[in-house]
């Protein structure tokens, strides 16, 4: 089920647990389309103002996941409750886990020698 989106200054938030996050992430990878997940802090809604192409692009994510309790609190205030926090790491940990159990495949980046490997 896909809720509407909550927005805080302009950048679209989905109001989704861990669970609903990686299940769109499921079916966007059975989809075989691109898609693009961004975990949403802060900092991003905040660059956002000031960066009118990071603003469009966040407008045109297919899901955009708070990441961080400010995002949370300000939803709140904006009497439109997110029902949790998904951190970047912990979502990506989540993809890694339920991946390696259905055979997806992960390509990491590293901006410098080593941190792909590392990181895999």
């Amino acid at each position: 089920m896909v809720t509407k989106r909550v927005n805080i200054l302009g950048v679209p938030i989905d109001p989704v647990t861990s669970t609903e996050a990686l299940d769109r992430i499921e079916t966007f990878i059975a989809s075989k389309l691109p898609h693009q997940v961004a975990t949403v802090n802060p900092e991003f809604i905040m660059a956002a103002q000031d960066n009118q192409t990071f603003h469009e692009i966040l407008q045109t994510t297919n899901l955009n996941i708070a990441d961080g309790v400010g995002v949370r609190a300000a939803a709140s205030f904006l009497a439109t409750p997110i029902p949790a926090v998904v951190t970047g790491v912990d979502l990506l940990t989540d993809i890694a886990r339920q991946g390696a159990q259905k055979g997806w495949g992960l390509y990491l980046v590293g901006g410098r020698p080593n941190v792909a490997s590392m990181a895999a």
